[in-house]
Formats: C-alpha cells, structure tokens, sequence
C-alpha cells in the first residue's frame, strides 16, 4: 500500500537524484543535495569497517550535484574536491536544467535545507527533503501541480506530537528563566545535532544578553555560511575574553548525560531539543525535553499533504519493519486518502490527543516548570533572509534606484543578506556596509554576478576583504582543511 523513495531515484524521472549519491559509469544520473545531513549524503563519503566515517571519497566524479548556497559552502568545507561538480541555485528562482524546471523551497529544517520542485514533460514532482511545515509553504506552493509527492514522514503518526517551534522556544525560554529566577549561577546544556536549531541559539543570545558556547566545528561552519556571531564562542575564546555572560552551552546528542553524569554536576540544567517522545530520555529531576523539533508534526503534515492534494505520495522514511506502530499505518492511510491514487482507502479516524509536554521524572516541581505562563517573546526566525539589519549605501556608481535593483526594502529595512546584495547588484559598482545582527564588515561588490556565497573560490576579485570582514567571505574559508574538526557522521543524522 504504501510506496517508499527507492535509491534517490525520482520517479518518473530515473536519471534524476536526491540525497543519495551512488552511481556507477553505467548510469548517468544529475543530483540534488536537499541539505547537510549524514543520511542525505550516502555516497560522498567512504566507510569503515565499522561503519563509520572513513573520510571523502575523493574519486567521485559521478555528476553535477545542485544545491542551495549554504549547502554548497558546508558540503566544499568537508569535500572540497567537489567544487567542480557543484553548482548552487538561488531559493523560488526557477532552473532549467536536463530539459526540467528545478524551483528550491526553504525547507526550514537546518541551515542550507531546501525542498525541491521538478517540472517536465512526465509530470510535476515535490521532493520536501526533511522540512518543518510553516504556513508560509502553502502561499508559496499555492496552484502548483504536483503529480508525485516525495514525502519527509519522520513524525507520520499519532503516537508523537509536539507544538509548532514558536511555542516550543516558548517552553525553553521558561525554563531558563524560572531556574535563572532561583540560581544565577545556574549553567544550562542543550543537547542537539551538530547542523540545526541555529534559530534558537541567535534568539536565546538575544533574549538573554548571553554568549553561546559551541564546538569549534559549529562555529567553523556557521561562519563559512553567514550565520555565524560574535555571541557564539568556543571555549578557547571565552578562556581569552571571558566579559559578558555566558551560561548556555550547545552539546551534541552523543554527549547525552547519564544520570550519575547529572547527578555530579550540580548547578547544570540538562536540556535536550527533540520531538522524540521515547528517545533520549535521562531520569533526573534536572533534565528536561523541550520538544522542539526540526521535523513536521503529523498536524502539520496532514494539513500540508491536504492543501498539496499529489497525484502520488511517496513516503521518504521506509516502515520499520514488522514493528511499524498502528498508529504510524492508520496515519499514513490517512495521508494517502488525499491523493489521486489512495482516495479510497480506508482508515480509522484520528482522535486529538492533548499534548504534555514534562520533564523525564514528570515530578510536580518539573511540570509547573514548563507550565509557568510567562511573557511570550517574538520568535525571530532564523533562514536565508533575516540575518542582516541594515543596509547603508556608501557610494553607488549607477542611476538606479533601490527599487530599480528589486531589493524591495528601505536603507534600514531588516532580511537583506550578503549573498542577496551580491546578486541583485550584478552590474553595480558600490560600497555597502553591511551590519549583521551581531558581527559587521566591509564588502565591496565589484561590477560582476555573483550566484553564491561561493563565489569567493572561483574568483579571488569578486570580494575583496577589507577590516573586520566576516570570515565567511575568505576564500580560504572554503579550500583550507585547517581549523575543521572531523565531522562525526553519527552527530549528523537528524531524527529529531
């Protein structure tokens, strides 16, 4: 009953893949990178006997591989043999490529994630990648065709449900500021994967006037796709200037406390980021789950596949087996009653369950953590507009306008970034001051097209770096292998 992406293979286009990268010189395949994740990248990489990480596999040479901007920077930052075969694309701009017309959607799941939109002769497809439904998906997408649908089906059932992100950052800022309430000196730990939930680390440095410390292997990536700040440090440089606060650390998952762990470190509170309701658990009273997730909710996915309407759903994430849940089947029927092809299959109906969200322990002092009522912030989403504040022309060589240049934006209107300017200012000789949200630099953007932050590897004279310049525009940012940490293929699937 229920069809499964098979290889990367798009169906009904077999010369066509995403997120898997194995090939051979019979087949001749063009690919599509949805993001940076380990599970999205089989193929690039060799393997252990162990099954681990072995390094690149610097004798692919398999094809063209199409990604978006910030992918590309993080997939030349590990394979940088790859720049020849890989080519960045603009987000909502549509392509043609191999006689089809590509469009890439943000896919709010990490850094650089994109859904893909196909268009050719044998019909439209939708390929989400792994994405977190926003509204905003449903003006975007509204009156397209989609004949098949590739389906990100992580969270596909009833027996798992958490709120949308906003709320979820909600239950995360109350946490933090009740126990701050009790302990100033209190040191909070967030466990997540290492590419993702960016967004909650700018807005819990903003809220809480606080510096951010993180792997160098994060930051080392965060500045090589822009979204770096001068708020997140390592432990090196907080050792070196330690002025400000700083009492947030971001963990990977594999350094998960156990409770004797908790138990020892007595003004810590252990904070895991997940919509997994049965996963990563830890029994101890300062230990909480706050589930914010980077996947869809089964809400948000019913209400995405109902407005889509496919002709086709293909489901990302194969059956676990013979253990696959009720609640996963009766769901995914429901899903498919929405297509062309499974209008008539039958499925039991949902009943709504109220989400509770506690710590592990459940104990009374936990729940009323999380339950507080406290002021709501504004959420300030994180994605490949909004990390600029401020824009000031310092000289233009050109009679066009701001409104000529599409920017649509006044001189002080915020969600204007660098790669953006260097775009639509093709043809344009000027200086623009750039002041980030929290790091700020000089760029000159000379009379050529950029396409991508990359652009720096193919053409030393298209950025030129003056004082104070953000690292990410460097060209050595993208060839050297110094300072880059090995990337643990296990931090870098994300099921959460």
């Amino acid at each position: 009953m229920f069809t499964y992406a098979n290889n990367g293979v798009i169906d009904p286009y077999k010369d066509i893949k995403v997120d898997n990268f194995y090939a051979n010189r019979k087949d001749q395949f063009t690919f599509f990178l949805s993001h940076m994740h380990e599970d999205h990248l089989r193929g690039l990489s060799r393997r252990s006997d162990y099954g681990g990480y072995a390094g690149p596999d610097e004798d692919w040479h398999w094809g063209q591989i199409y990604t978006s901007a910030k992918s590309k920077a993080l997939l030349l930052l590990r394979f940088p043999h790859l720049a020849q075969y890989t080519k960045a694309l603009e987000l909502y701009k549509p392509y043609t490529i191999k006689g089809m017309v590509v469009t890439l959607y943000e896919a709010n799941h990490c850094p650089g994630a994109v859904m893909f939109l196909f268009k050719g002769v044998k019909g439209s497809i939708l390929h989400t990648g792994d994405f977190r439904f926003r509204p905003q998906m449903l003006d975007q997408l509204k009156g397209e065709q989609v004949d098949y649908m590739y389906l990100d089906n992580t969270f596909a059932t009833t027996d798992e449900d958490f709120p949308n992100q906003e709320e979820a950052f909600d239950m995360l800022n109350q946490v933090i500021e009740v126990q701050r309430k009790k302990d100033q000196n209190l040191k909070f730990h967030l466990f997540c994967y290492t590419l993702g939930k960016e967004e909650v680390f700018h807005n819990l440095a903003s809220t809480f006037d606080t510096k951010i410390m993180m792997l160098k292997d994060r930051v080392t990536k965060l500045n090589a796709i822009g979204m770096g700040s001068q708020k997140f440090v390592t432990r090196e440089d907080f050792a070196k200037d330690k002025t400000g606060n700083c009492f947030i650390s971001v963990k990977t998952m594999k350094d998960l406390p156990k409770k004797e762990e908790c138990e020892k470190k007595k003004n810590v509170m252990f904070i895991c980021l997940t919509g997994w309701r049965d996963q990563y658990n830890v029994n101890h009273p300062r230990f909480f789950k706050i589930p914010y997730s980077s996947h869809s909710s089964y809400k948000e996915l019913d209400q995405f596949v109902k407005f889509i309407k496919p002709g086709k759903l293909v489901f990302t994430v194969h059956e676990h087996g013979p253990r696959m849940a009720q609640a996963r089947k009766n769901f995914q029927k429901k899903l498919l009653s929405y297509t062309n092809e499974g209008k008539d299959v039958d499925y039991q109906p949902i009943v709504e369950n109220e989400t509770r969200i506690k710590s592990n322990q459940e104990s009374p002092q936990s729940i009323s953590i999380i339950e507080t009522t406290t002021k709501k912030r504004k959420f300030k989403e994180i994605d490949d507009t909004s990390l600029v504040s401020e824009i000031e022309v310092k000289s233009i060589e050109s009679k066009q306008s701001l409104k000529d240049l599409e920017l649509g934006y006044t001189l002080k209107k915020r969600k204007i970034n660098t790669e953006t300017i260097a775009e639509v200012n093709g043809g344009i000789k000027g200086f623009f001051k750039v002041n980030k949200v929290l790091t700020s630099g000089w760029i000159e953007v000379k009379n050529t097209s950029v396409d991508d932050i990359s652009a720096a590897d193919e053409s030393k004279d298209l950025i030129n770096n003056h004082q104070n310049t953000p690292d990410y525009v460097l060209k050595d940012q993208f060839k050297s292998k110094q300072d880059i940490t090995q990337w643990n293929d296990n931090q870098l699937r994300l099921g959460d």
